[in-house]
């Protein structure tokens, strides 16, 4: 694998863990997960 970070968004994650969105937001609020948080013009990305 190489050093190029992979981003996945919340609702894919969700699907392949098969769990709702709002579960795997609240697992990473509980440090559940590592995560990296960009924030543009109109939201919160993940």
């Amino acid at each position: 694998m190489s050093n190029h970070d992979i981003w996945i968004d919340i609702k894919t994650i969700a699907e392949i863990k098969e769990i709702t969105p709002r579960a795997l937001r609240l697992a990473l609020k509980r440090g559940k997960y590592t995560f990296r948080e960009i924030k543009n013009q109109k939201k919160k990305k993940f």
